[in-house]
């Protein structure tokens, strides 16, 4: 199952908060039409209002991260990261679980 670092929940509960998004609020994985640096599998982050009905629902320290079914198949055994940039804008990386 995908894991979430505590750096990444406090990054998604920032970037949640600064949309003003409601509650249930909170990021979804899901299937990309193409993989940005051709490496893995085509993911794609987004802030949504609420999950899909059929999105597994993982909520690491207060932070909702919604993945939808094919892409949950393709993260299953991955850990979902963050780091911030010198000004502010944050990076989410998927690296193997150890």
């Amino acid at each position: 199952m995908l894991t979430i670092t505590s750096d990444a929940a406090d990054a998604i509960r920032h970037v949640v908060e600064a949309a003003d998004l409601p509650g249930e609020g909170g990021m979804r994985i899901s299937t990309a039409s193409a993989s940005l640096n051709g490496r893995g599998p085509a993911l794609a982050l987004e802030l949504v209002e609420s999950p899909d009905p059929e999105d597994l629902v993982l909520v690491e320290e207060d932070a909702k991260v919604y993945v939808d079914p094919i892409a949950a198949s393709q993260v299953s055994d991955k850990t979902l990261d963050a780091d911030y940039e010198p000004g502010g804008e944050v990076n989410f990386s998927m690296r193997e679980q150890p």
